[in-house]
C-alpha cells in the first residue's frame, strides 16, 4: 500500500513537472510563431498569396495560444518559481514580438486596403487580443504566494493588450 501512495504521488509530481515544462515550451513556441507572423508582414508584397502566410501564421499563433491556456489551467505549480518563470517568458520575449508584429502591421495598411484584406487583419488582431486577455484570467487565477506575481501578470499583458488594441484603432480607422 505504501509504495502505490509512493508510486502515486511521483506520478503526480510527474505529472506537475512536464505540465509546467509543457507551458513553457508554449510560450517559447508562441514567440517563435509571432515572430514567424512579423517575418510574414515584413515580406508582404500586397499580393494574396502573401497574405495567405500572415493569415496561417495568425492561426498558427491562435492554436498555440489556445494549447498554453489549456496546459496552463491544468497545471498545478509545484511553488511560484514556476510561474514566475512563465510570466518571465511572456515579459521577456512574447511580448517583445507582439509588439514589433503590432508595430510592423501599421505601415501595411494601405496594402491590405488595395487588396480588400484589412478587416480581416483586423478581425484576427480581434482573435489575438481575446486569445490573451484568457491566457492572462486562466494565470492570473493559478494560486501564488509570491506576491509580486499578480503585478508581473498584468503589466505583461498589458503592454500586449495595448500593443494589440493600438493596432486595431490604427487600421480601423
Amino acid at each position: 500500500m505504501v509504495l502505490f501512495i509512493k508510486t502515486v504521488v511521483f506520478y503526480l509530481a510527474t505529472i506537475a513537472l512536464s505540465v509546467s515544462a509543457s507551458v513553457d515550451l508554449d510560450v517559447q513556441s508562441l514567440a517563435v510563431d509571432v515572430r514567424s507572423v512579423n517575418e510574414e508582414v515584413s515580406y508582404y508584397d500586397g499580393s494574396i498569396g502573401s497574405y495567405t502566410l500572415i493569415d496561417a501564421g495568425f492561426t498558427t499563433v491562435h492554436n498555440g495560444t489556445q494549447k498554453a491556456i489549456a496546459d496552463t489551467i491544468v497545471l498545478v505549480p509545484s511553488g511560484p518559481s514556476e510561474l514566475h518563470e512563465i510570466v518571465q517568458l511572456i515579459s521577456q520575449s512574447l511580448r517583445l514580438y507582439i509588439v514589433r508584429l503590432t508595430e510592423d502591421l501599421k505601415p501595411k495598411k494601405a496594402d491590405f486596403a488595395s487588396n480588400g484584406l484589412l478587416w480581416t487583419v483586423i478581425a484576427r488582431l480581434e482573435v489575438m487580443k481575446n486569445d490573451f486577455q484568457a491566457f492572462e484570467k486562466v494565470l492570473s487565477e493559478k494560486p501564488s504566494d509570491e506576491e509580486s506575481l499578480p503585478r508581473m501578470i498584468e503589466a505583461a499583458f498589458n503592454s500586449i493588450n495595448s500593443a494589440v488594441i493600438a493596432a486595431i484603432d490604427f487600421l480601423a480607422n
